[in-house]
């Protein structure tokens, strides 16, 4: 039971997670003297389909890349009950775990309803064409509390999404102090690469399906740019 690692959500989130803990595991057997055969991997998802709403093609990739590093992908499996030692998905009888992590999704902060704010999917409040809550204009919302539809789906809560839209915001606020007209919020869309542990990976950019070795150094590419933002 100790030895059984559960990753609950097939999203962009839980497929990382997946990925990178399938990269490591037999390094980390071997650091503490287990047998990799005695670990088991295992990602839940609800839907049908790893990462839902992506490219079929991509989201497919994906799941062929984890089973490959021996994840264990149980999909139309619903989370139904989690206790100290067992879980259990829909129509299935209790089975024992030692690890769990939550990958299945975020909600916004429920002090942003009970705020006054209006709210819609996973809690995150409606803004207007400049990042502003719905009848709020003096407040600026931005990341995963803002919902900003994208056609008729929501834009994905990403760390990408939201680090530009900190900087738009950060730009709105300059204008109105400088009584200037404020520019409305446009994403941009330069795709999103997903890291699947060492050199696998699946993704877009600017519109193009990547997989395989492009893929890979394009995260490879990514990462260094990130690491050098930070100062590492």
């Amino acid at each position: 039971r100790l030895l059984t690692i559960i990753v609950v959500g097939g999203g962009y989130t839980g497929c990382q997670l997946a990925g990178e803990l399938a990269h490591w595991l037999p390094e980390l057997a071997d650091q503490f003297g287990l047998d990799i055969f005695d670990i088991t991997l295992r990602q839940i998802e609800a839907e049908s389909t790893l990462v839902p709403g992506w490219q079929p093609q991509l989201a497919e990739k994906a799941e062929r890349v984890l089973r490959r590093k021996g994840v264990q992908i149980l999909l139309n499996s619903p989370l139904e009950e989690v206790g100290p030692q067992h879980y259990r998905v829909a129509d299935a009888n209790p089975v024992p775990y030692g690890v769990m992590v939550w990958a299945g999704g975020v909600r916004a902060p429920e002090l942003l309803a009970e705020s006054g704010f209006a709210t819609g999917a996973q809690g995150r409040v409606n803004v207007d064409e400049y990042l502003r809550a719905a009848g709020f204009p003096s407040a600026y919302i931005a990341g995963d509390c803002a919902l900003w539809m994208d056609g008729d789906k929501p834009l994905p809560a990403t760390a990408s999404h939201a680090l530009r839209q900190g900087e738009y915001v950060a730009r709105q606020i300059q204008r109105e102090i400088q009584a200037q007209p404020l520019g409305r919020y446009e994403p941009t869309r330069l795709g999103l690469v997903m890291s699947l542990g060492g050199n696998d990976a699946v993704g877009t950019a600017l519109g193009v399906p990547l997989s395989g070795a492009a893929a890979g150094l394009l995260k490879e590419g990514i990462e260094s740019w990130y690491l050098g933002t930070i100062g590492v």
